[in-house]
């Protein structure tokens, strides 16, 4: 899929486009802590 596919799909979905953005901020918070506790020393 190019660049140019998925910003259509985005401008066509907003719906899915909003969900994409939870989920990725839903990883983000769930990782942080794993990446402070783990990975960094």
């Amino acid at each position: 899929m190019t660049l140019a596919m998925l910003l259509v799909l985005i401008s066509h979905h907003k719906g899915l486009t909003l969900l994409l953005i939870v989920i990725i901020a839903l990883l983000f918070i769930a990782l942080t802590p794993l990446v402070k506790n783990g990975f960094v020393e």
